[in-house]
């Protein structure tokens, strides 16, 4: 099994952080963690080498050069660089898990929901449930199928709603949902099936695995919202993005159905109570 998690000034989470990935590690006899950092100006390369040192499974720390302007590039390259990583390892990875090294992930896992779906063969990647449903960029399902940024001035009423719709759903579904994508700060691959994909955090790359079919049924839906604009649908502009940008996530998961035919959903659980 192989933990991937990327990290930019990060060290105020590390310590929990790792904790979690302690006990993460007692499911399995073969475990490694992949760290790909870039540009830190706190501690976490000092807390990154530290941990490194004191702990008895591998860890390898990718410090990549990674100078994009558009922070969901870079992104992007920093998961990239974990997967490239895993692929050249001489190990059996069945699954792999990536994480983001923030504040959603440092309060306690819940291991023996992670325990009882590594057991479970009728998944090929899987999310999970929280309290506040945040990640909304990274989310796809039907009848939305479009961006949540790419409404323009409705953008923020859009992820309005696909919030209040998601929730309502994993509330009231028997095990889980269904998607084209999603993450939620963590999710976990059968990596086989992953092999050779990878993430993008370009615009103009993922276009042409959303069909125009797709924007018209996400309209459909947002119909009660009022008339959207359609030149340039999916551009957008606002405040802390670069013009272009997109969630890596989607990109990583739309090419792992249309080349693999990926089988993702959402777990109604809490992996975090």
């Amino acid at each position: 099994m192989a933990c991937c998690m990327t990290v930019r000034n990060c060290a105020q989470y590390l310590p929990a952080l790792f904790k979690n990935i302690c006990l993460l590690r007692t499911l399995f006899d073969d475990f490694v963690l992949i760290v790909a950092y870039d540009n830190c100006t706190d501690e976490s390369e000092s807390l990154l080498k530290e941990y490194q040192s004191s702990c008895s499974f591998p860890i390898h720390l990718l410090n990549i050069d990674n100078p994009n302007p558009k922070r969901t590039v870079r992104i992007a390259n920093a998961r990239n660089a974990c997967l490239e990583k895993l692929e050249t390892l001489d190990m059996d990875i069945q699954t792999h898990f990536m994480l983001d090294a923030d504040d959603k992930n440092v309060d306690p896992w819940n291991i023996g929901l992670l325990q009882y779906y590594l057991l479970r063969d009728d998944w090929d990647a899987l999310s999970f449930n929280r309290t506040d449903y945040y990640d909304i960029w990274a989310l796809m399902y039907p009848p939305f199928q479009h961006h949540c940024w790419g409404f323009y001035e409705y953008s923020e009423c859009v992820i309005h709603n696909i919030k209040r719709d998601i929730t309502n759903r994993l509330a009231h579904c028997e095990e889980w949902i269904p998607c084209q994508s999603a993450f939620n700060g963590f999710a976990m691959y059968k990596t086989r099936l992953f092999k050779g994909i990878r993430y993008d955090g370009e615009y103009k790359n993922l276009h042409p695995l959303i069909p125009d079919t797709a924007r018209e049924s996400t309209l459909l839906a947002l119909s009660s919202l009022g008339p959207l604009r359609l030149d340039n649908f999916g551009e957008y502009h606002i405040p802390g993005l670069t013009y272009g940008e997109i969630c890596e996530h989607l990109y990583y998961h739309l090419n792992a159905i249309a080349q693999k035919k990926a089988r993702i959903y959402i777990s109604k659980h809490y992996l975090i109570e």
